[in-house]
């Protein structure tokens, strides 16, 4: 659930966080190091008709990934000093239009973190000046730091008092990975609506799109193994498949066709040994995310 925006959410976090950084919080949860707390977390809502008020409790589950941590404070960072060094290349006719500027490149969600301002106003340690230097752009430390704070932080609620951090996990992680294939079988494959007139009709469509789920997460994986996924869907692995193509010649025998080297790095990664059965090479150098 969302740290962010919630009184009671941000009372828990403030009484777990001092206990994330202690080392009798370290779990291990499918090979990932994670630090768990957990405490009490309250909330109210009025009874029907508005009469009365009823409370609830469960258990606040807050887990400290420090890897993720790490790896999203980097990429905070490198846009951060990205935007700065910009700045710097750029000129500007009056404030309005450097803050136009900033509002362009660093989004709604990202201009928190800057601060804009004249040459006129306090020098902060770490700023850029426009080409120009007419205006100084800095970055907002306390933003920054509240953001950080945050990072690598998530949060589960679970209604059974008797559940531990790890179980809370596994037991999330299956709920999420139910919903997604649920949420496959619904829009991937067409599901959504099963308009049949007879019995023997639903079984027959509910098997075929039973298969074409595992199939499809049986690719996902294989591309996910093959640090492909990042670049390439699913869905555009399947369209490259589909250009694998065999010829049938009249005395039966069977002539495989160009296959693009695109289409060869997915079948690398989801069927090894496929092409090489049909007599097509590899592909000419190993499979990289940003060559998909």
């Amino acid at each position: 659930m969302p740290i962010r925006g919630s009184k009671e959410a941000g009372r828990v976090l403030a009484h777990c966080r001092p206990l994330l950084d202690a080392f009798g919080s370290a779990i291990i949860f499918n090979g990932t190091a994670l630090n768990h707390a957990a405490t009490a977390y309250r909330f109210e809502r009025k009874s029907n008709g508005g009469k009365g008020v009823e409370e609830f409790a469960a258990t606040a589950h807050v887990y400290l990934n420090r890897a993720t941590r790490a790896a999203d404070e980097q990429r905070l960072q490198e846009m951060l000093h990205g935007i700065l060094d910009e700045f710097g290349e750029a000129s500007f006719g009056k404030m309005e239009d450097a803050a136009e500027w900033l509002a362009d490149k660093a989004g709604r969600g990202n201009a928190k973190f800057f601060r804009l301002a004249g040459t006129a106003a306090d020098t902060p340690p770490k700023h850029a000046l426009s080409k120009d230097g007419a205006f100084r752009l800095s970055v907002d430390e306390a933003e920054y730091a509240d953001a950080v704070a945050g990072l690598g932080i998530f949060m589960i609620l679970n209604s059974n008092p008797a559940a531990d951090g790890m179980d809370t996990l596994a037991d999330n992680r299956s709920r999420d990975c139910q919903e997604k294939i649920f949420d496959i079988f619904k829009n991937s494959t067409g599901n959504d609506r099963l308009k049949v007139s007879t019995d023997a009709t639903l079984h027959g469509r509910l098997f075929l799109a039973f298969i074409a789920v595992i199939l499809r997460k049986a690719v996902e994986n294989e591309l996910r193994r093959a640090d492909l996924l990042k670049t390439t869907s699913v869905n555009k692995a399947l369209d490259l498949a589909r250009k694998f193509n065999v010829m049938l010649l009249g005395d039966g025998r069977k002539l495989p066709l160009e296959v693009p080297r695109k289409s060869r790095i997915i079948f690398e990664a989801v069927a090894p040994g496929l092409l090489k059965r049909h007599g097509i090479a590899h592909a000419a150098a190993a499979p990289t995310a940003k060559k998909l």
